[in-house]
């Protein structure tokens, strides 16, 4: 993190913990203006923080380390990280922090992470086992508040959605629409209204999934309902998140496809 051995060694536990929520929170803002380098960089330092600090074993609540190898691996993603074993290494790392801790809430996230790892490399029926145990571990109404208010969003329930693209993928097309309609009606409705980045990301995967089989304008009214409304009537224009410019071609196109299949 910039500073020495020597400096390290006399770090006490509360000031690693203050660093390490303070590189966060850094990370999480590059994150959200898409800038990955640096966002790599803020999370990469409390990383270096939590293994090189000998106080960093006195912390109080392990739980605080948790958002730095979920927010490490989300902007490794964005930018575009081929380094397989150290992507890798830092699920591994989660998992084993995360069982220590014996949170479920935390170790579902870390299942997800998993989930997600093995499904960009291309093993989907692995990234779909991984993704049977997180839902059944995983409970929307006793952890989805307390996962976004830890990650940022409910990255557990994410998971979950995207599962409906590698079904797609594997050509298990009634299980991926098993998957879509199980986020309409048992996530979505439940997801905090104001925390519209995250119903973005719950439903993009699925939208997909609902167009190529002839369910456009109903994906359309729920990018609609969960979206595009909560976004005008409860965010004003300090809450602009990235996926905004996004909006009104999705409903376009969802629009466009489904006039087009009645």
């Amino acid at each position: 993190g910039g500073l020495s051995m020597n400096l390290l060694e006399k770090l006490e536990s509360s000031d690693v913990e203050h660093l390490i929520l303070l590189n966060v929170a850094l990370g999480r803002c590059y994150t959200n203006i898409l800038d990955p380098k640096e966002s790599i960089k803020a999370f990469q330092t409390a990383l270096n923080f939590i293994h090189k600090a000998p106080s960093s074993v006195l912390l109080g609540d392990r739980s605080i380390i948790f958002p730095v190898f979920s927010g490490l691996f989300v902007a490794l993603r964005f930018g575009h990280n081929e380094d397989f074993q150290y992507e890798q290494g830092l699920v591994k790392m989660f998992l084993r922090e995360t069982k220590l801790y014996n949170d479920p809430i935390h170790y579902s996230r870390a299942l997800a992470m998993h989930a997600e790892m093995l499904s960009r490399h291309g093993k989907f029926d692995l990234a779909l086992e991984t993704t049977s145990d997180l839902r059944a571990l995983y409970n929307v109404d006793e952890y989805s508040a307390t996962t976004a208010s830890s990650y940022g969003s409910d990255r557990s329930g994410q998971c979950i959605a995207q599962s409906a693209l590698w079904h797609e993928h594997l050509n298990n097309h009634e299980e991926a629409l098993n998957v879509c309609d199980y986020v309409l009606k048992e996530l979505l409705p439940k997801m905090d209204p104001q925390n519209v980045y995250n119903s973005f990301l719950m439903l993009y995967p699925i939208i997909w999934v609902m167009k190529k089989h002839g369910r456009a304008l109903q994906a359309r009214e729920a990018f609609g309902e969960f979206v595009v409304h909560n976004f005008k009537t409860r965010l004003d224009d300090r809450g602009l998140t990235s996926d905004r410019p996004l909006h009104t071609p999705i409903m376009a196109l969802l629009d466009m496809v489904g006039t087009n299949c009645e």
